[in-house]
């Protein structure tokens, strides 16, 4: 079976990886992978548990001494962190790692072009680049991000109100601490991770519902206080996915001859916007059930294994979505079960 994964991120690498060296041909399109996403690049202690594979690949990592929580009354909480409770990577680098891995199977092939169309072809895809050149593909995996291009036409997008917008820079010479800010105005919150050669430095929020300029004057206030004399390095924003309640998953995640994966299937932590590691194990599911030869057991695999916890968040924002400072306080709550030492600010 030949399998076109669209994305060379570590959900496309990572499934690419598990299938190598089996009766399958897999193409990976992406131009630009690896490269330096926009986001913290924030490793928990659940990828080293669930991917120790992954994290004794070489790549560049750092973990911060300590945590420091503040909410929006003013009151904070500081707390030392054992080494590999959380690891801060350059995404560049683990992008790099894990590429490297999947190349290095004798059925895997990287094509450094853009998917603008695809369409079916017979039993199949025909899968068409910028380029104008067109490849056959009897499976078609969406591993393409939050914009995903798969997922616009086997399902349709992610809808907006499911999306947060992030706003931030690299910064060098930020404190080295996992910092998180909250606020009882926003639906979102601000970070500052410390990584193996700079920090992200950056402010989310529900997409709509705050405009980008007000992102921007929070990151710009915090640098000021916390880091007068940090160099900016490069400025970006982001969308993320961010169930606000479970609906955005009523969409199936595969189908006859497709499947999505990571951000374009919307597995992300509604509270926190974590995504790395469900990227990598709806890859996981999704490679053990092609192997299996059945690749529908996907749609049960990852809703048996981590979809009851994304629904149980989402859910709970949803609960007390319409209360002022509500986000803060679930967020706070999911800071206490990820760092059970920390008590909530005030």
């Amino acid at each position: 079976m030949r399998i076109v994964i669209v994305g060379a991120g570590p959900a496309g690498c990572h499934l690419a990886h598990h299938l190598g060296d089996q009766d399958h041909e897999i193409l990976l399109f992406d131009p630009r992978a690896p490269y330096e996403k926009p986001c913290g690049g924030g490793l928990t202690s659940l990828v080293g548990q669930l991917f120790p594979d992954v994290m004794a690949l070489p790549f560049s990592r750092h973990s911060p001494p300590r945590l420091l929580l503040r909410a929006s009354d003013g009151s904070q909480v500081e707390q030392a962190l054992e080494p590999g409770t959380w690891t801060v990577v350059s995404r560049a680098d683990l992008g790099q790692a894990l590429l490297k891995r999947a190349l290095a199977k004798c059925n895997v092939q990287l094509i450094r072009q853009k998917v603008t169309d695809f369409w079916h072809d017979g039993d199949g895809w025909r899968v068409q680049t910028a380029q104008g050149q067109s490849y056959p593909a009897d499976f078609l995996v969406g591993a393409d991000g939050v914009r995903s291009i798969v997922r616009k036409r086997v399902v349709g997008p992610i809808p907006c109100q499911h999306l947060s917008l992030g706003v931030g820079y690299r910064v060098q010479g930020a404190p080295d601490a996992l910092i998180f800010e909250t606020y009882t105005d926003l639906d979102g919150y601000l970070w500052s991770f410390p990584g193996p050669d700079h920090a992200s430095v950056g402010a989310g929020g529900q997409l709509g519902a705050v405009k980008p300029r007000e992102l921007w004057q929070r990151v710009e206030r915090f640098l000021h206080e916390t880091c007068p004399a940090a160099g900016k390095v490069d400025r970006w924003a982001a969308l993320v996915p961010t169930a606000q309640d479970s609906t955005l998953w009523d969409t199936p995640c595969v189908g006859p001859g497709w499947a999505l994966l990571g951000d374009a299937a919307g597995h992300v932590y509604p509270p926190t916007g974590e995504g790395i590691v469900y990227a990598l194990w709806s890859a996981d599911l999704l490679g053990d059930a092609v192997l299996q030869g059945n690749p529908d057991l996907y749609e049960n695999l990852w809703r048996e294994r981590y979809g009851g916890t994304l629904a149980s968040a989402a859910k709970m924002v949803q609960r007390v979505g319409v209360q002022e400072g509500a986000f803060e306080m679930v967020f706070h709550l999911a800071m206490a079960a990820a760092f059970p030492r920390v008590v909530h600010p005030g």
